[in-house]
């Protein structure tokens, strides 16, 4: 799904009013920041060792980044470390499960299929129904998000 609407989606299911939305939101969009920080840095040290950059050569360094950043483990793991340093559930991590619960579906043919949920765990792969990217879906996933912001408002 898009950045945008991954911060929509937050907001408007988990965060709308609470004092914490700017935290939700970042975990929000958090997987794919750091995907993207990896990619960035991948592609400086290509650059800087004078290789060509290409997503041929630059996603299979940056996939093992992806599946981590978008594993429900990663998430377990980093709300029981939360968990056992305050003694408290950190609620904005909801929003980094939503984040990979959008993807699983919406990333049909896309370089991150297949999706791992459960990696590093070695569990059945989750193929894609629809690319985010897609005219359609893009329009319908709008939509609803504007039809939730109204019907909430």
């Amino acid at each position: 799904m898009d950045f945008f609407s991954h911060l929509a989606w937050t907001y408007l299911l988990f965060f709308r009013g609470r004092e914490d939305y700017l935290q939700g939101l970042f975990f929000g969009v958090f997987p794919d920041v750091m995907f993207v920080c990896a990619a960035i840095l991948f592609s400086i040290n290509l650059f800087a060792r004078s290789q060509k950059i290409s997503r041929q050569r630059l996603f299979p360094q940056v996939r093992k980044v992806y599946l981590i950043s978008h594993s429900l483990i990663s998430v377990a793991a980093f709300a029981a470390a939360i968990y056992f340093l305050s003694g408290e559930l950190y609620y904005p991590t909801i929003a980094w499960v939503l984040h990979i619960l959008l993807d699983l579906y919406t990333h049909k043919g896309s370089p991150a299929e297949p999706q791992m949920p459960l990696y590093p765990l070695p569990t059945p792969s989750i193929k894609g129904l629809i690319w985010w990217r897609n005219p359609y879906f893009m329009v319908a996933n709008w939509t609803a998000i504007l039809i939730v912001y109204l019907a909430t408002s």
